[in-house]
């Protein structure tokens, strides 16, 4: 992560093939010909996942052999819940570590004075 402050604001090609390979109708005429800052990228990825709808993204899960990497384009709550329960369902021995992880992770945010004003 970075701060916004402080992102670069130089246009960058490789950005920019990212962007186009998840959505090529998304650049600007002129972010075609010059490329897309860092926070220009990191908006339209939380645009196009499920960070402004669930505050968090995920970008891949494993159930046995299969990966799935379709999320980055999903914003959908319902679509995270099934995969997770199927990842759950599939991965029992992780359960109770998975759930004591996020509980530790509420309470350590809970407590946080940076995290309550951001």
């Amino acid at each position: 992560t970075f701060l916004e402050n402080m992102a670069n604001r130089k246009p960058r090609k490789d950005l920019l093939a990212k962007m186009m390979k998840i959505d090529p109708n998304e650049p600007t005429e002129q972010e075609q010909r010059e490329g897309v800052t860092k926070m220009r990228y990191m908006r339209f990825r939380e645009s196009h996942s499920t960070t402004q709808v669930l505050g968090f993204r995920i970008e891949a899960i494993k159930c046995g052999q299969d990966l799935s990497k379709d999320f980055h384009n999903n914003s959908d709550p319902e679509f995270v819940r099934k995969h997770f329960r199927e990842f759950l369902s599939t991965n029992p021995s992780v359960v109770v570590p998975f759930l004591r992880r996020l509980k530790r992770l509420r309470a350590a945010l809970t407590k946080s004075s940076f995290f309550r004003h951001h």
